[in-house]
């Protein structure tokens, strides 16, 4: 189960890159993992199969704290830090615009 902060913490990252206000990238080297920068430090979100993770990161780029999914958790925060990476993807790889493009490009809108 995660802690009342990191719910809140995820659900604004979601809210965040949902409305386009924040931008992920692609973390180097690494497959399925994305990261947003902020000042005081950045966030990492990751998968890989059934694994989710998020990891806060300080201004020197050291672990600051972390979650996982876990198959005991309550579902809804199993489904929040999978909705996080989802978005954090599409974010970092342009999906929306890289579609919408495609589409003009076939005459649809």
């Amino acid at each position: 189960m995660f802690s009342k902060q990191f719910q809140q913490l995820i659900s604004a990252l979601l809210r965040a890159t949902q409305k386009g206000e924040i931008r992920w990238e692609d973390a180097k080297g690494a497959r399925d993992l994305f990261r947003v920068a902020f000042r005081g430090g950045s966030v990492v979100v990751g998968r890989r199969d059934d694994q989710c993770d998020l990891i806060v990161l300080n201004s020197s780029g050291q672990v600051a704290e972390g979650v996982s999914v876990d198959p005991t958790d309550p579902q809804e925060d199993i489904d929040l830090l999978f909705e996080l990476w989802e978005a954090a993807r599409r974010s970092a790889r342009s999906t929306d615009q890289t579609i919408s493009d495609i589409l003009k490009q076939l005459g649809g809108s």
